[in-house]
């Protein structure tokens, strides 16, 4: 019995995007035909993996024959590696172990500052003052961002310029701005 390699390596899987998958190849160096009887994934981490191929019933394989052991990775939360995973494939011959590692990863969303204080802004002339905010990504796959807007403004006094980026990378920052250009002598707090 040959294998293509004797441990599967997922690397980093977006949690919320699509899962991965990597295929080992179990060649039969032997003279007989080789028969798998089980397929198992085992270990702490095995319910993040699913062997997708072969299937039941498992197939034999001739001398010099090979067969495509296929797992698929469906990390379901963000991660600094899942725990020990292993696909067990036993044979008339004997049993193989492929070791599966792979991590899960997200985005994560930090602004700062949480609150903004504006000067005194005069109405006339009618300049705007303008706050910077940052918009954080703490995690490590890519933030979209696809709009930031003002809510509960019925007075119209606060806009945001529309960010240049559409993605915040992971472990990265980018900023926007905020404007005040009141309309008449008030306070305005809003979110």
């Amino acid at each position: 019995i040959s294998l293509s390699a004797n441990s599967l390596d997922f690397g980093l899987v977006d949690v919320d995007q699509a899962t991965a998958t990597e295929t080992v190849i179990v060649t039969n160096t032997g003279d007989a035909t080789l028969s798998i009887t089980d397929i198992q994934v085992q270990g702490v981490g095995a319910s993040v993996y699913e062997v997708i191929e072969p299937t039941e019933p498992y197939p034999s394989i001739a001398p010099a024959g090979i067969q495509n052991i296929t797992v698929r990775y469906d990390p379901e939360v963000a991660s600094t590696g899942e725990p020990p995973a292993t696909v067990v494939v036993t044979t008339n011959v004997s049993a193989i172990n492929i070791a599966l590692t792979g991590e899960g990863i997200d985005r994560r969303i930090s602004l700062a500052p949480l609150s903004i204080v504006f000067a005194d802004t005069y109405r006339s002339p009618a300049q705007p003052t303008i706050a910077q905010l940052d918009i954080q990504n703490t995690g490590r796959a890519p933030l979209n961002i696809s709009m930031a807007i003002i809510q509960e403004d019925a007075a119209g006094v606060f806009s945001v310029r529309q960010p240049q980026f559409s993605s915040v990378g992971p472990l990265s920052t980018e900023s926007v701005e905020v404007e005040f250009i009141p309309t008449q002598l008030q306070a305005a707090p809003y979110t």
